[in-house]
């Protein structure tokens, strides 16, 4: 995440715009803890609240820019639109479902409206791109874009957002997403600290960012816990079929291993849902033989058999923390380039299970 250098009460009060990160800066806080303090929201403390508001009124924030996408000094009553782009097959992906609730809720808040363009991976292409004939104020990416719709957006002069992506032909552009590297890490902690030494790893490097630097982050952590690598368990799927769906039939064959490790860390939920479920049939005890972790704590993880230890994406605060990014961006357009990063942590639910302390020489 960027950092900002520290400035005074006085300076700031100099600024024409006061935003909730200089409140938050001053404060030692998230912008997501400020945003909830100034909006009466549950789960803040009073001494925090009175604080977050002390601090604003002395700063000089406007707080109506916190029921309005548009600048404090703006008075017209247009209606500030984002454009949430997606890849089509996303749209019934439970992970999206989750993060698209969150935006919209916040940008409601905020008196934005949340517009959708489903884009396909395998056809669309730049010049068929039909954008909705109300302009957008902000463009949001989520996910995996085609290039060239990604720099057609981009170039469009309207700011961009990117989401759970970064896009290095146009590293300009604010991102927030996930520190899925450091989520790889708590996971394989874990299950180290369980007493698993025989550790794997199923995803796909290649179906997005996120899961090549889980997959990154997993191999880094093995290294720092001194545990060795085991190459035959490391699984890289080819999940995404050519028409831009998700197959998870191949899990099947990939688990087909002569020597199973005693644990899996799996790139997401749904991959380690179907992990469970084919080891299950296989009549491979999970946890008691094979442990379960998984990335992004869906609904589903807490019903599946058994409930799914996993690593949880924080979904709730991505609403706000793009909604103050928007702000930021419409009233500073040439201010640096922001990159927010979530910090995921663990579930501990039922799917990992000790390992007896005999059996580590055995796992190697």
């Amino acid at each position: 995440m960027q950092r900002f250098p520290q400035i005074g009460d006085e300076e700031m009060k100099k600024r024409k715009k006061i935003t909730l990160q200089d409140i938050a800066q001053k404060l030692g806080l998230s912008t997501a803890a400020v945003s909830k303090a100034l909006s009466g929201h549950p789960g803040i403390g009073e001494q925090t609240r009175r604080e977050v508001e002390e601090t604003a009124a002395m700063l000089g924030y406007d707080k109506r820019r916190k029921r309005s996408g548009l600048s404090a000094n703006d008075e017209s009553e247009e209606q500030l639109v984002v454009l949430l782009v997606v890849e089509r097959h996303n749209l019934t992906d439970p992970h999206f479902t989750s993060v698209y609730l969150s935006l919209d809720r916040e940008l409601k808040a905020g008196g934005c409206r949340l517009d959708l363009l489903p884009v396909d991976l395998a056809t669309d292409t730049p010049s068929e791109l039909r954008l909705p004939a109300v302009k957008p104020h902000v463009n949001l990416l989520f996910g995996l874009i085609p290039e060239g719709i990604a720099a057609k957006l981009i170039q469009s002069g309207i700011p961009s957002i990117a989401f759970d992506n970064e896009y290095h032909l146009a590293p300009h552009i604010d991102s927030i997403g996930a520190n899925d590297y450091a989520g790889a890490y708590l996971a394989v902690r874990h299950l180290f600290e369980n007493g698993h030494r025989h550790i794997g790893f199923i995803g796909d490097h290649n179906l997005s960012p996120s899961f090549c630097q889980r997959g990154h982050g997993f191999l880094d952590a093995m290294r720092r816990f001194g545990l060795p690598i085991d190459e035959r368990c490391i699984i890289n799927l080819q999940l995404r079929n050519a028409d831009g769906s998700i197959n998870l039939d191949s899990i099947h064959e990939s688990l087909l291993l002569e020597h199973m490790p005693t644990a899996f860390f799996c790139a997401n939920d749904p991959i380690a849902f179907h992990v469970s479920q084919k080891l299950v049939a296989r009549g491979i005890d999970v946890p008691g033989q094979v442990s379960l972790i998984g990335f992004d704590n869906l609904e589903a993880a807490k019903w599946n058999a058994p409930p799914l230890t996993t690593i949880h994406f924080p979904r709730e605060n991505v609403g706000i923390l793009v909604m103050e990014m928007i702000r930021r961006r419409l009233a500073e357009p040439n201010g640096t380039t922001i990159r927010t990063l979530l910090n995921p942590h663990l579930v501990v639910r039922q799917s990992v299970a000790m390992r007896p302390q005999s059996s580590h020489q055995s796992d190697h």
